[in-house]
Formats: C-alpha cells, sequence, structure tokens
C-alpha cells in the first residue's frame, strides 16, 4: 500500500500544502516550550520536577524531526538556482527574527545574553538547513546514488566538529552545542521523509508500537529515577537519545493517525492548528511575557514543591503568555512588511 496520498487535501485551496496533523505536533511542542520557559523563568523552579524534565525529552527533538520531515526534497531538486532560493528564504525566515527580537529582547529586558541566547533554536535551525541545502547540491551536482550517505557522513562530521572545537568562541557563536544535541533529529526527519512508505508501514505495525511504548517506560525509569548519569555519563546519553527517538516516533505517529481530527472544527483542533501556525511568531514574542512571579507565590511553589498545585500554575501562565504573543503577533502580521521580514509570511 502506497502512503503518497492518504492526506487530506489543503487548506484555503491555494499555496502551500500544510498538514494539519504536524501543526498540532508543533503546537503541542510550543505549548511544551513556553510551559518548560515559565518554570525556569518565571517560578525560578530549581528542583527537579516531572511535568517539566519530561516535556524537556520531546519538545525541541520533535520541533527538529517535523522540521528535517518537512523539508525534504529529491536530490533532482537541487539545482544552483533553488538552492539560493532556499538559503535566502531560510535566512529571511529565521535569521533576521533572531537578530532582531533578540536585539530588542536584551535592550528591553536588560539580560545579558550571548547571541543568540533564548532564540538558539531558529539560528541552529538555519545552520542546518545550509548544511541539507548544501550537501544536496553538490550531490545533484556529481553523485546523486550516494546522497543518502553521503548526507550522514556530512552530519557525522559535522557531530564530530562539535567534539572538537568544544570550549572555542566557535564552539559558542555557531551553537554547536545545540547542533551536537538536535542535529540527529533534523537528520532523522529527513530519513524518515526520503523512505515515507517504509517508515509509516513500520509504525503501523502493532509490534513496533507496542515496542516503542515499552521502551519509553523503561528508558524513562532509568533517566528519571535510578539516576543513571551517577552512574555512567555515557551511558545516560545513550538511554536519553533512546528515550527521546522512541517518544518522537510515538508522538508523531499519534498525530498522524489522528489527522482527521485535527482536520476537523472542533475548538481543540482549530486551537491547536492556529498555534501549529504561528510557532515562529510565539516563540520569538512570547520571552517578553515570562515576567519574575509574584515573590510570594513563588516561595511557597519552591518551599512547599507540590506538583499538583505547579502544574496548574504553569498552565495559567503558559496560557496567558501563548494568548499575548498571539495578540501580538496578529498586530504585527497587520504590516506587510513586518509579516514578510519578521513573521516569515
Amino acid at each position: 500500500t502506497s502512503y503518497q496520498n492518504i492526506t487530506p487535501p489543503p487548506r484555503g485551496g491555494g499555496g502551500k500544502k500544510r498538514l494539519d496533523y504536524l501543526d498540532a505536533a508543533r503546537a503541542l511542542a510550543m505549548i511544551c516550550v513556553v510551559y518548560h520557559h515559565v518554570m525556569i523563568f518565571t517560578l525560578d523552579l530549581k528542583f527537579p520536577i516531572f511535568s517539566g524534565d519530561f516535556v524537556t525529552v520531546f519538545m525541541v527533538p520533535l520541533f527538529f524531526f517535523i522540521s528535517g520531515y518537512v523539508a525534504y526534497k529529491p536530490v533532482e531538486t537541487w539545482t544552483s538556482g533553488y538552492t539560493l532560493k532556499k538559503i535566502f528564504n531560510k535566512a529571511q525566515l529565521l535569521l533576521i527574527p533572531t537578530v532582531v527580537f533578540f536585539t530588542l529582547f536584551v535592550f528591553l529586558t536588560g539580560r545579558s545574553w550571548r547571541f543568540a541566547g533564548g532564540y538558539w533554536f531558529t539560528y541552529s535551525l538555519f545552520e542546518m538547513f545550509l548544511i541539507y541545502y548544501l550537501t544536496s547540491y553538490v550531490c545533484q551536482k556529481c553523485c546523486r546514488r550516494l546522497y543518502i550517505g553521503i548526507l550522514i557522513a556530512v552530519s557525522a562530521i559535522v557531530m564530530a566538529a562539535t567534539v572538537v572545537t568544544f570550549g572555542s568562541q566557535i564552539f559558542y557563536y555557531l551553537q554547536l552545542y545545540e547542533m551536537r544535541l538536535f542535529l540527529p533529529y533534523f537528520i532523522l526527519g529527513l530519513l524518515a521523509k526520503r523512505f515515507r512508505d517504509r517508515f509509516l508501514r513500520m509504525l503501523d505495525k502493532d509490534g513496533i508500537i507496542c515496542t516503542l511504548i515499552i521502551t519509553i517506560v523503561a528508558t524513562s525509569i532509568w533517566v528519571f529515577k535510578l539516576d543513571v548519569i551517577e552512574i555512567n555519563v555515557h551511558l545516560y546519553t545513550l538511554v536519553y537519545g533512546i528515550l527521546r527517538v522512541a517518544t518522537v516516533a510515538l508522538l508523531f505517529n499519534c498525530f498522524r493517525k489522528s489527522e482527521n481530527f485535527w482536520s476537523g472544527d472542533s475548538t481543540t483542533a482549530r486551537l491547536f492548528r492556529a498555534i501549529g501556525k504561528r510557532t515562529l511568531d510565539i516563540y520569538m514574542i512570547h520571552y517578553f511575557f515570562l515576567w519574575p512571579a509574584i515573590t510570594p507565590a513563588r516561595d511557597f511553589l519552591t518551599d512547599s514543591p507540590n506538583e499538583m498545585m505547579i502544574i496548574p500554575a504553569c498552565l495559567m501562565l503558559t496560557t496567558v503568555a501563548i494568548a499575548l504573543s498571539l495578540l501580538i503577533s496578529k498586530l504585527l502580521r497587520s504590516c506587510d512588511f513586518i509579516a514578510t521580514w519578521l513573521c516569515g509570511k
């Protein structure tokens, strides 16, 4: 069975096709990002909290996986003109908003962030796109049959470079630490799209899904309850990586399997689609609404740590931050120039 035509038709009648279930998956990741930032910036909760720790397992890897998944194009596509156009478009979409919002945030808040600070995601994502685009262009010119192998090899070289340059200025200015952590998920997304039929058939097998669930439970126990990092840091990195890959795969499959729901008109589906289509805007703007919490409330949560009280408090503040970010996004997008250069219109 081919999976090429199972998705619903694009919304809006034209333009670039969007998959509603991927927008919904992006929305979940964005909500978790803001939730985690509320926890560490607004409430300043330093002690381990399971909900905060667990969302970090998948929130950023899921973003990078989806970015790779939607970015993949056959090697024949990458002519010189097309490659240059894609690089320019991604620079406009990712780099310009990063510089502008980073500068505004540092100026208005006085926070002493090294570039790109909290805006590292879009900076690192641009670097990943650049690696993918240039590798694809070279392979299109001279070695199409080795495309996937060369793409993996180049990624491995980049990962090795992050180790060699560790601690240097270039390591920090190129966000190579984040590259080392998250480039594999971007590449996995590309590979999942390249071998889409096989990947989706695999996820349709009950045994695979059962294995993913068991893996997530087992590795979660190891990571969160057994203090593996105190035993062996390399073992911890391996187990944590397995947990992340399994969680991303399971979440992707859950959203894909329920794509009809996410394309529907329920309040939840419409809300998730709205957030998913504006994840860049929310990411750029939400930092401005991570105000320090009222000291007595923060002290109460810190002195009497209780997950059942912390979760509602963080969810409420997350909702406020996202709502205000969407409102500001709407205002900014009312100007075509700003919408084009700062919001990726």
